[in-house]
């Protein structure tokens, strides 16, 4: 097991409370972890492997992560590798949305 640790923030603030998942990209949802997220910061224990990461929280100022951060197939991902013990992933979240293909 490999512990990740790191920063989340929306548009720049940090998340106050919420979730970090980390599911596989190839496997059972089961070999899902999750750790919480206290003053913008998270910590979990997590196999290695490459992973779709998903957040879900909200501000301070109560503004909460767009529901996109939540979905399985989310914008971000990670590769946790094996060798050391621990790893940072700080997570920069924005609000504004990243559609493509849309034009007038």
């Amino acid at each position: 097991m490999i512990t990740v640790v790191g920063t989340v923030t929306l548009d720049g603030d940090p998340l106050q409370s919420g979730s970090v998942i980390f599911s596989p990209k190839a496997g059972a949802v089961n070999d899902a972890t999750s750790g919480q997220i206290i003053d913008g910061k998270y910590e979990l224990d997590c196999v290695p492997g490459e992973k779709n990461v998903m957040v879900t929280g909200t501000t301070a100022s109560k503004k909460m992560a767009p529901f996109r951060y939540l979905s399985p197939s989310a914008e971000l991902t990670a590769s946790v590798e094996s060798g050391s013990e621990q790893m940072e992933l700080n997570l920069a979240l924005s609000s504004k949305s990243t559609r493509r293909g849309r034009s007038r």
